[in-house]
């Protein structure tokens, strides 16, 4: 008997949990709080039966930690050590129609490299915090700063990658695209949809940016766009395919276009993505295709390649095993780049070991 279709989730962090089985969804916090009248204290739950609001909060998120060997042909020494990687920390609320989210990030200064810097400096930034409304049976309607919702690379979380690390393309638009701006997103039957206008590239809105972008579960219910690889696959045949555009009115250089898709089959998964900078089609194409396999119920072993056109034209080559330790919630996984791009940002090999663990 078939698995029932679970139908992916519009993005990550809303409404599911990246650590599920250690902080649910919908967990009530266990700290003491206190009235306004100075009564006796009371649990949350209490308080807000008193304030007679319908809504409930959790905290969750994953910590990132690796050990780097890296080539880099450029420098005066070889990169080799520990690096803390990345805190994520979200706090998320729901108070009847409404949801309220907000992420802290720790992040080390990596840039765009395929491999990051040992023992750098962290930064800490609040660079998310929007307010969603449900104003009709799967649409929703958000207010704040948000991601643009271009690239699925660089709108998932980066505990559900399978390489480790994201994509080129996909840490170009994660790192500065978080910008001020009104959504609307929801989906109908098998299709998704996202409509974005945001402050764009000059960050104050005198020349906006627009981005639409839309998916279709062709087959099988479709993939879930928070994660990559095959883990937790259902047996049947499952397809997404979906396309975007992005227009800043300050430069066409900013603007892009979008083509995408995924499919899995039992063990097995592949996704591609493909974006085209600038205003024209296809003059400026950078391709992204990974493929991955369970070869075990805990161990997927995954290839990945990239066709890159900025700063100049180059490749990267990433092979990798990962181990789920305890489902997504803690995984182990090494990783091998190679990357033959004429710039001493991305030239180079490097192998990382990465742990990371879900709360």
């Amino acid at each position: 008997e078939p698995l029932p279709v679970q139908r992916p989730l519009r993005e990550p962090n809303v409404g599911v949990d990246p650590a599920a089985s250690i902080v649910p969804w919908s967990a009530t916090p266990a700290r003491k709080v206190t009235t306004t009248e100075g009564a006796e204290p009371a649990t949350l739950e209490d308080l807000t039966e008193w304030v007679s609001g319908d809504w409930s909060a959790s905290v969750h998120g994953y910590l990132r930690t690796s050990y780097l060997v890296a080539d880099d042909p450029t420098a005066a020494s070889d990169n080799e050590g520990f690096s803390f990687d990345a805190l994520r920390l979200f706090v998320d609320a729901t108070a009847g129609e409404w949801h309220f989210h907000t992420a802290v990030r720790g992040d080390r200064g990596q840039d765009l490299q395929p491999y990051g810097e040992p023992n750098s400096s962290a930064i800490l930034r609040m660079p998310e915090m929007w307010a969603m409304y449900d104003f009709a049976e799967g649409l929703h309607f958000r207010l704040g700063r948000f991601r643009t919702p271009l690239l699925s690379s660089a709108m998932m979380e980066e505990n559900g990658m399978v390489l480790y690390s994201r994509s080129f393309q996909g840490r170009l638009w994660e790192r500065d695209r978080y910008q001020s701006g009104m959504q609307v997103d929801g989906q109908i039957g098998d299709f998704r949809g996202w409509f974005a206008v945001q402050n764009g590239e000059d960050q104050i809105g005198e020349n906006l940016a627009f981005t639409l972008k839309g998916q279709w579960d062709v087959i099988g219910g479709g993939t879930a766009q928070q994660y990559q690889g095959a883990y937790g696959a259902p047996d049947y045949l499952a397809a997404t395919v979906g396309g975007a555009l992005h227009y800043d009115a300050l430069d066409d250089n900013y603007s892009a276009q979008v083509l995408e898709g995924r499919m899995t089959l039992g063990r097995y998964y592949i996704g591609y993505e493909g974006i085209d900078l600038g205003d024209g089609l296809f003059d400026d194409l950078s391709s992204s295709l990974i493929a991955s396999a369970m070869v075990t119920d805990e161990i997927e072993l995954a290839v990945g390649y990239e066709d890159v056109p900025r700063p100049t034209r180059g490749e990267l080559w990433r092979v990798g095993a990962t181990w789920y330790i305890d489902g997504r919630n803690a995984k182990l996984q090494a990783t091998y780049n190679t990357s033959d791009i004429p710039s001493p940002t991305f030239d180079g090999d490097a192998f990382i070991v990465g742990l990371t663990v879900g709360f």
